[in-house]
């Protein structure tokens, strides 16, 4: 059932590519033909906005994702990588990735994602990532989640799970 809604005709944004909830129940919005992610709130109103990301690079951006954890926002550009901005829209750094990267998530402050059948977990406080093989995951899988103990896996026609140990 829906539990709120956003209207976001009135801000002006004629060209929104990824939208995200923050941790305070507004929405982050990447606003492409600004370059700029913002936090709006129900009223329509800004409450941060970033400066222009794209100066930044040397590409234009085009992300796909925002993701609010742990006081920080990832914007997710496969060209790219992750672009890390503290909840004020400030940049702070980018974590590269592998083009073909189209999810990630946050499990217990490490950032997860798959690539070529493994699961890679990357430790932002030591920078090292570890790789665990997914031999049970065959080709054509679109999404690959870890939620608690279970692995979920996405397919264009079904979804597989299996226990973690």
């Amino acid at each position: 059932s829906e539990l709120q809604r956003y209207d976001l005709s009135g801000l002006d944004l004629p060209q929104t590519h990824a939208i995200g909830m923050a941790s305070d129940n507004h929405l982050w919005v990447f606003d492409l033909s600004t370059a700029t992610l913002k936090k709006v709130d129900q009223s329509d109103q800004v409450l941060v906005e970033s400066l222009e990301l794209d100066l930044l690079l040397p590409e234009p951006l085009n992300p796909t994702r925002v993701v609010e954890y742990n006081n920080r926002v990832y914007l997710h550009d496969p060209q790219v990588g992750i672009l890390v901005l503290d909840v004020f829209g400030t940049y702070v750094k980018t974590i590269p990735l592998p083009e073909s990267v189209s999810y990630f998530q946050w499990q217990d402050e490490k950032l997860l994602y798959t690539h070529e059948n493994t699961l890679h977990v990357y430790d932002p406080a030591t920078f090292l990532t570890q790789k665990v093989p997914l031999s049970i995951v065959r080709d054509h899988a679109q999404q690959v989640c870890v939620a608690q103990t279970t692995l979920y896996v996405r397919y264009p026609d079904q979804v597989e799970l299996f226990r973690l140990r």
